[in-house]
């Protein structure tokens, strides 16, 4: 923005009539900050050197600089004096071309920092009309290059030099904890074929071995049943133990989800023959392998509990029977349907 500025301020002196010499405001002592600009003719290579239109356009295009900065320009020979201007400014042309000065010495009197700055602007190779800008150009440069000195000088410790600050550490959403290790509990309702459901409960614990696929153990009571015939009745119960294979169908980290799992049941009969009048009773144990099916689900309670519910169903591999007195009752029949509800602590 500022470039295009200053081409506009060159278009504008381009266009504008020349008047006899357009002074800046005379330097007054505590007044605005402002700096001062002056020809040095004393000095230069020949009087008259930096001529009169040269220095008006010097003194719009400068003044159009400074005021980026908040800075006034103005004119100390013109019934004013340097006192009390933040910088004085002398051009002193030291050769000259065949159209005007070839090289200007900028002269600076800082009054801030207390040192004199100076530089030479080459003109030879500028249009005439490109010269005035040069020249305004690098006062501003010059100005600009000794009061930032002062500015990091004034600046507190603790902004000229870099803090350095403890890294952050940004902390990634923690994925919700995978338990690799749980405890069961159920209340079990066997829906025995040939009698009343029988109730009855299971215990076990489960690892897994992969984020889906888990191995467990095992162990239950079914409550007692009792069988009636013509020569009386049999009562028996069963223990179990179980070896289960279970594979999580939704993420195990969800709140709510549905298994699926294979069992190997191995169930111990006890039976008691209770015979009529005349008969003889018997009493007996044996044990029984039973493939099991499973379908579950559970709804998580909090992050270690949840609330599990099952159906299996068992096919028991050969028909085991009692003697109530003198006659054969069946103590199992395919297939074996248990309904289950219970609570999973996961413990790791």
């Amino acid at each position: 923005m500022r470039l295009v500025s200053r081409l506009l301020t060159v278009a504008s002196l381009l266009a504008a009539p020349t008047p006899a010499l357009a002074q800046s405001p005379a330097c007054v002592e505590g007044g605005r900050r402002s700096v001062g600009l002056s020809i040095d003719g004393d000095r230069s290579a020949a009087p008259g050197a930096v001529s009169a239109e040269l220095e008006r356009q010097v003194r719009v295009l400068l003044s159009a600089e400074l005021a980026h900065r908040g800075v006034d320009l103005c004119d100390p020979g013109f019934g004013g004096t340097s006192v009390g201007t933040v910088a004085a400014v002398t051009l002193v042309a030291t050769e000259l071309g065949v159209d005007g000065p070839a090289v200007v010495d900028v002269i600076i009197d800082d009054n801030v920092t207390h040192k004199r700055v100076e530089r030479s602007i080459d003109l030879r190779r500028l249009p005439v009309n490109g010269r005035a800008l040069s020249i305004a150009v690098g006062v501003d440069e010059l100005l600009g290059a000794s009061w930032a000195e002062l500015a990091s000088l004034a600046k507190p410790r603790s902004e000229a030099l870099p803090v350095r600050r403890a890294p952050i550490a940004l902390s990634r959403p923690s994925a919700a904890v995978v338990r690799r290790f749980d405890l069961n509990g159920w209340f079990a309702m066997l829906a025995d074929p040939v009698g009343k459901p029988r109730f009855g409960g299971d215990i076990g614990a489960r690892g897994w071995l992969l984020p889906r696929l888990g191995v467990g153990i095992r162990v239950g009571y079914r409550g007692v049943r009792t069988a009636l015939s013509a020569h009386g009745s049999v009562a028996f119960d069963n223990t179990l133990g179980a070896l289960d294979l279970t594979w999580a169908v939704s993420r195990r980290q969800a709140p709510a989800g549905l298994e699926i799992g294979a069992a190997s049941e191995l169930l111990h009969l006890s039976w008691e023959g209770r015979p009529t009048q005349g008969s003889v009773g018997h009493a007996g144990a044996f044990w029984l392998l039973v493939p099991t099916l499973r379908l579950g689900g559970w709804a998580s309670v909090s992050s270690r509990w949840r609330v599990t519910s099952a159906v299996s169903v068992g096919f028991p591999l050969s028909r085991a029977t009692a003697l109530d007195g003198t006659s054969d009752v069946p103590m199992s029949e395919a297939p074996l349907v248990t309904l289950a509800l219970g609570l999973t602590w996961q413990a790791s």
